[in-house]
């Protein structure tokens, strides 16, 4: 699995880990950097845990940042941007 589209997705994630420890977003780093460290799943498994993070209410999808009450607005235009990139990814990984 290691791979160009892996190494951009782990880059990817690193972006987003970095942008959520920033704006205090714990939880969702965690789970982030689970997945980042995860060497133990197939390819595909961890393709589809990466697709897992966008499906359903309170997905990633759905995270607004917020930092003191007040919304991030550059942050969530960066991660908006990030996520993005990391869905492209994941799904052009899919196909290959």
């Amino acid at each position: 699995m290691k791979g160009k589209m892996e190494k951009e997705i782990r880059e990817i994630l690193l972006e987003i880990i970095e942008l959520l420890e920033i704006t205090g977003e714990h939880g969702w780093a965690s789970n982030l950097k689970r997945l980042y460290a995860d060497n133990y799943s197939s390819r595909g498994d961890w393709l589809r845990k990466i697709k897992s993070l966008f499906g359903g209410m309170g997905s990633f999808n759905d995270l607004v940042l917020v930092r003191n009450g007040v919304i991030c607005i550059d942050e969530n235009n960066k991660l908006s941007q990030l996520r993005e990139q990391l869905y492209e990814s994941m799904v052009q990984s899919l196909v290959e």
